[in-house]
């Protein structure tokens, strides 16, 4: 297990963000118990979450023989842009035998990582029946959210000790799902949980990230570009604000400064002009 972990980090080294995103999922004193079901790394651009996706799949790959795991991307060009190529360019082909016409890496110690995009509903349906100890969706708020509860029911572990079965989200505000993560991670709303959900509640997770977490861009002009962004966007993908901009109308709207408490509720005057 030692010589995993020295092997590892000549290949990749985790900032602190990433690696409070890889204890949730692989308890550093070897504690099990503590892992958690549902992780959430995310909240503003730059924060360096698909290159801690792919560095984790790999570290659980090693370190769990005959794992099999997923990494999503909402579609194939993404994943083949954006993650396939990341992983093939940082990790040597000494550990695994990739197979293109599946993207599939097959570990020498029978670990599998797959590679797969979920662009409808319907692909989460292909899942049903497919053995998985682990899914990591990168850019997840960009999926559907009726995906999720799918992956969630076909988890399973007939086979790897210590491990509990588990999904590591990666995001940004800004996507079509924004309201579930906003409910289940950023500001848990437990109203809006369903049944199975609640009964889970303890094995969620949430790691804020920015670009001034990753050391690689936060000195960078990437940092002057999110400056630069319209108000709505510099509030979501540089200062990770969530709620500030999915499906918003105005881009001026604060929750903080246009939303009244129930007891601050008053009668519109006939005075007040309506545009």
């Amino acid at each position: 297990m030692n010589s995993v972990t020295v092997k590892f980090s000549d290949w990749m080294q985790f900032q602190p963000k990433q690696i409070e995103t890889v204890h949730h999922i692989v308890p550093p004193d070897g504690d099990w118990s503590k892992q958690k079901k549902y992780v959430f790394m995310g909240g503003a651009k730059g924060g360096g979450k698909t290159a801690c996706a792919i560095g984790l799949a790999v570290l659980v790959a090693l370190k769990k023989p005959g794992i099999k795991i997923a990494i999503a991307r909402k579609t194939v060009k993404e994943l083949e842009q954006q993650v396939i190529l990341e992983f093939l360019s940082k990790f040597p082909d000494s550990l695994y035998t990739y197979y293109r016409s599946t993207n599939t890496a097959v570990f020498h110690n029978g670990s599998r990582i797959n590679f797969i995009s979920f662009q409808y509903p319907e692909d989460a349906l292909k899942e049903q029946g497919i053995e998985r100890q682990m899914y990591i969706l990168d850019e997840a708020p960009q999926m559907e959210e009726t995906i999720f509860p799918l992956l969630r029911s076909s988890m399973r572990n007939p086979r790897i000790p210590d491990w509990r079965p588990c999904i590591l989200f990666t995001g940004n505000p800004g996507g079509v799902s924004d309201n579930w993560f906003k409910t289940r991670f950023i500001e848990p709303d437990y109203e809006e949980w369903e049944p199975d959900e609640l009964l889970e509640k303890d094995l969620y997770a949430f790691v804020q990230a920015n670009v001034y977490d990753n050391k690689y861009l936060r000195d960078t002009d990437y940092v002057t570009q999110l400056k630069g962004l319209p108000p709505h966007l510099r509030r979501a993908y540089l200062e990770g604000k969530w709620g500030d901009f999915s499906g918003q109308f105005f881009e001026e709207w604060n929750e903080n400064m246009h939303f009244l408490k129930p007891e601050e509720v008053f009668e519109i005057p006939d005075r007040w002009i309506k545009r």
